[in-house]
């Protein structure tokens, strides 16, 4: 079980069984138990309503018992706190396949997080050394030397 904690410092719990894959299934129509390499992961991660919603779906149950809304929750979940429920997701999903594919899957989220780390480690280098800049304003660097444009 993963948990996360909202905007409000509320603390969720994740946790995968068949009961709750069941119902975002029903609920958002999002089968949680595909496999992960159909492109589940990316249709989540580029989707942050849907990943609420799935989110949402689990963590309903909780939410009821303290009379929280999805108005309510949905108000508190903001940068960090999507960030958050999005990794516990994620792990949850890890956890919830069978031993031999949990590695693997292991394996690849080590390797991704390793390249969004060089990916952003490379563009805080090009924003730092001024590459970004030449590259906006041309090769000289010299905004002076940019056409003006016409009117």
């Amino acid at each position: 079980m993963h948990s996360f904690k909202d905007t409000s410092g509320a603390e969720w719990k994740l946790e995968l069984t068949v009961g709750s894959i069941k119902r975002v299934r029903d609920e958002v129509k999002v089968n949680l138990a595909d496999d992960v390499f159909t492109g589940l992961l990316d249709k989540l991660a580029g989707d942050t309503l849907l990943l609420c919603d799935v989110v949402w779906s689990l963590i309903k149950p909780q939410a009821q018992a303290l009379d929280v809304d999805v108005e309510k929750w949905c108000n508190r979940m903001g940068g960090d706190a999507l960030d958050k429920a999005s990794k516990a997701l994620l792990d949850e999903l890890i956890d919830f396949s069978p031993p031999p594919r949990r590695g693997l899957l292991k394996q690849i989220m080590a390797k991704a997080l390793e390249m969004q780390d060089k990916s952003i480690a490379e563009a805080t280098r090009v924003i730092s050394d001024g590459t970004l800049d030449r590259a906006l304003l041309g090769t000289t660097g010299s905004v002076s030397d940019t056409p003006a444009s016409s009117v």
